[in-house]
């Protein structure tokens, strides 16, 4: 039998342990990545699915190559960006011989002005 303190710490870190699901949640529909030379990744977006922004850092060693859900592989160069396909998967391959970063975020539609802002 539990005593009433322990009652109120289980309580405690299951309320925890609910906010950090839920945080973990909303935080993959955005996110930063970075990888290895020849590393490869896979993200996962949570729905609803839309658009993805993908930007490879401007301060990362080289190209990044990417393939959003089943769409056409595209090749970024640091600094730029990409926002044409749409899709609930990211496969991220890093051609460089130094790390590769870069963010990722799921929108609802994609930007019109052409730049990918």
């Amino acid at each position: 039998m539990m005593s009433r303190g322990s009652s109120i710490i289980v309580f405690a870190l299951s309320l925890g342990a609910g906010v950090v699901s839920a945080l973990s949640c909303a935080a993959s529909r955005f996110g930063s990545f970075s990888l290895a030379p020849d590393e490869s990744n896979t993200i996962l977006i949570d729905p609803p699915y839309g658009y993805v922004r993908l930007c490879n850092d401007v301060g990362s060693a080289g190209t990044l190559e990417a393939v959003i859900d089943g769409h056409e592989p595209v090749t970024l160069a640091p600094g730029i960006c990409y926002d044409r396909d749409n899709g609930d998967r990211i496969a991220l391959h890093n051609l460089s011989s130094g790390t590769v970063t870069g963010i990722y975020r799921a929108q609802k539609s994609r930007a019109l002005d052409g730049r990918g802002r």
